[in-house]
C-alpha cells in the first residue's frame, strides 16, 4: 500500500539522527561484541540511505565501513547484499571497474547460499548495465539474458521491478549496438514489454491522493527510459513525446529524489 510505504519511509528518516548518535557512541565505548554492533548499525544506516533516501555517497561510505569491520564472521547473505548495493552505486556513478569488482564478489558469495535467485538476477542485471556502458556488448547481452531467464521463473512484485529494469537495459543495449540498423527494432520490443509490465502490475500503481513514494518514482523513471527507447528505435516522435511528458511529470515533478 502506497500510504503505508510513505509512512514507513518517513519513520526511517526520523530514525537516522538517533541511529547516527548511537553509532558514534558505540565507536567511543569499549563494549563486548563491539564489532558486531558497529557492523549491524552501519549496514542498517547504509540500507536506509540507499533504499529510501537514495543518498548514494552516504550509503557508499557506510557500506564500505561495514565491509571493513564485518569480515567473514557475519552473514554471507548480508555481505552479498552489501556488495551488490555497492555494485549498483558504482554503476550509477559510472565507476564501472569498481562496480564489476563488487558484483563479481557478490556473485561468488551467492554460489555458497541457497534461495538467492533474486539477488543473483539483480547482480547480473547490474553487471549487464556496467558492461553495456563500457561498450562490451557481448558480455552485457550474456549477463542480461541470464538475469532475465532467472527472474522470469520467480513470481512476486519485487521480481517484476527487476524484470522491468532488465528489459530497459536490453532495450538500451540494442540501441547502442544497432543504432540506425534494422536490429534496433528489437529495442522497441523490449521497451514495450517493460511498459506493458508496468501498466499491468499493481505494484507500480499509486493514488493521486497520496504523496509520491519511491514506487511512484520508479514508475516515472521506467516510463522515461522506455519512452526514450521507443522514440529512438521507432522514430514515432509524436507518440514518444507524449510518453516522455507523462514520465517527466511522474519522475521529476512528483519525486524529491
Amino acid at each position: 500500500d502506497d500510504c503505508i510505504q510513505n509512512k514507513q519511509t518517513n519513520n526511517l528518516v526520523l530514525l537516522i539522527p538517533h541511529l547516527e548518535v548511537l553509532l558514534n557512541n558505540i565507536k567511543e565505548l569499549n563494549l563486548p561484541d563491539k564489532k558486531r554492533h558497529l557492523y549491524d548499525l552501519l549496514r542498517i544506516l547504509g540500507n536506509i540511505y540507499y533504499d529510501f533516501i537514495r543518498n548514494l555517497t552516504k550509503a557508499e561510505k557506510l557500506f564500505l565501513e561495514a565491509l571493513q569491520i564485518g569480515g567473514n564472521e557475519h552473514s554471507l547473505l548480508q555481505k552479498a547484499q552489501i556488495l551488490s548495493n555497492l555494485g549498483e552505486i558504482y554503476t550509477t556513478t559510472n565507476k564501472f571497474e569498481d562496480a564489476l569488482k563488487y558484483i563479481i564478489q557478490s556473485q561468488k558469495l551467492c554460489k555458497k547460499l541457497k534461495n538467492v535467485e533474486v539477488l543473483q538476477a539483480r547482480n547480473l542485471q547490474i553487471m549487464g548495465t556496467a558492461y553495456r556502458k563500457t561498450n562490451n556488448f557481448q558480455k552485457a547481452l550474456s549477463a542480461l539474458s541470464e538475469a532475465l531467464e532467472i527472474i522470469q521463473k520467480i513470481k512476486g512484485k519485487e521480481e517484476r521491478v527487476i524484470e522491468g529494469e532488465i528489459y530497459t537495459q536490453l532495450g538500451f543495449l540494442y540501441l547502442a549496438q544497432y543504432l540506425h540498423k534494422k536490429e534496433s527494432k528489437i529495442a522497441r520490443v523490449y521497451g514495450k514489454k517493460a511498459l506493458k509490465l508496468i501498466n499491468g502490475d499493481k505494484f507500480f500503481h499509486t493514488t493521486n491522493s497520496e504523496p509520491p513514494s519511491y514506487v511512484t518514482c520508479v514508475t516515472g523513471r521506467f516510463r522515461w527510459k522506455h519512452s526514450q527507447i521507443i522514440m529512438i528505435s521507432s522514430f514515432n516522435y509524436k507518440s514518444a513525446l507524449k510518453g516522455l511528458k507523462e514520465a517527466e511529470y511522474i519522475a521529476v515533478k512528483n519525486c524529491a529524489h
